[in-house]
């Protein structure tokens, strides 16, 4: 079984380092969209995207920081990062190695990049 869920607007950031991590599916695709993002301004990206200023802002950082390929230090497991409803129910923090494995195995979350 393949369980898709969706992302969450809300990031923990200061989460641990990866962890039984692997490679987003499209990255040369995800790189490719997000040179074209960092040349919009953050008024831009809200209008686009449909987000409030702040939240604009936040991507908009996050976008003219975005380097592939990447490293232990500037990439978050999404599983990990991610804050949310959905997030909060999977209750990760509480994942034995073997839950890690399995997850990794069988879910799937989405991405806009």
């Amino acid at each position: 079984m393949l369980i898709l869920i969706s992302p969450a607007k809300t990031l923990k950031t200061d989460v641990s380092a990866l962890t039984n991590s692997s490679i987003p599916e499209f990255i040369d695709n995800s790189d490719k969209l997000v040179a074209r993002l960092k040349k919009l301004t953050p008024q831009k990206l809200g209008e686009l995207m449909g987000i409030s200023a702040k939240l604009a802002q936040i991507n908009y950082e996050r976008y003219q920081s975005w380097e592939v390929p990447f490293t232990s230090e500037d990439a978050l497991n999404a599983i990990f990062a991610f804050r949310g409803e959905v997030y909060n129910g999977l209750d990760i923090d509480s994942f034995t190695q073997e839950d890690l494995d399995y997850t990794n195995n069988h879910l799937r979350i989405l991405s806009g990049l």
